[in-house]
């Protein structure tokens, strides 16, 4: 149990040639499924290279990716995480590890774990008032609210699916996976700030989208975390 056969890697991709280059080596023998959001590059020829298996959801959103990937997964894990190289595939066997030996339903990664992580300070500051704004108003103990990197049970992520089908999506699952009383934990991960095509995040919009997706949230679901 906790075996590489266990596990399926997920990871939403569009136009990540230079992402996907860097992880595919790192990911041979284990179980890898990219979605694809109509990749115009080399990303697709890159994957096929390392036998990735590759579903397309033309409709956008991180949310809707992950939601389409679970409708092909068989393993009893699922690890996710972007596919721009910025998280390290090292992080996955002690997360897996923690999951299927050490009971967690869910373990979550939190990138300012590690001192020597490369984040931009606007993104820690961000990162850092959107976790407070969350654990506030969910009394949760989040390290990193924003972080796109975890292993979980397959059955949990389904049982708890987010309506989420864009950025929020990752914040929506800690919070729900935490309300519904589930082992979930947390682990430092290595962590590089993107690093070729600059962020896909808009400090101000997205930042935005995602303080307001939270207290709808919280204001649609009285009972999320209560008493906790």
């Amino acid at each position: 149990m906790g075996n590489s056969s266990s596990l399926t890697v997920i990871i939403p991709v569009l136009n990540e040639e230079d992402g996907i280059k860097k992880l595919g080596p790192a990911l041979a023998g284990r179980q890898v499924l990219l979605v694809d959001g109509g990749s115009t590059d080399e990303t697709l020829k890159i994957a096929s290279k390392f036998s990735f298996k590759v579903v397309s959801e033309p409709r956008l959103g991180y949310g809707r990716a992950y939601k389409t990937a679970l409708r092909h997964v068989k393993t009893e894990y699922i690890a996710c995480f972007d596919g721009d190289g910025t998280y390290s595939t090292q992080d996955i066997g002690p997360a897996l590890r923690l999951a299927a030996r050490g009971g967690a339903d869910a373990v979550f990664g939190n990138r300012f774990g590690y001192p020597a992580n490369v984040v931009k300070l606007h993104r820690r500051i961000g990162n850092m008032a959107i976790t407070m704004f969350i654990n506030l108003l969910f009394g949760c103990r989040f390290e990193d609210s924003q972080s796109g990197f975890w292993v979980m049970r397959t059955s949990a992520a389904r049982a708890h699916l987010p309506a989420s089908d864009g950025m929020p999506f990752s914040q929506e699952l800690k919070i729900r996976l935490t309300a519904s009383g589930l082992d979930t934990r947390w682990i430092p991960v290595h962590y590089i700030d993107r690093p070729s095509k600059g962020s896909k995040f808009n400090f101000f919009i997205d930042g935005f989208r995602l303080l307001t997706s939270a207290l709808s949230l919280r204001l649609g679901n009285g009972g999320l975390l209560r008493g906790r």
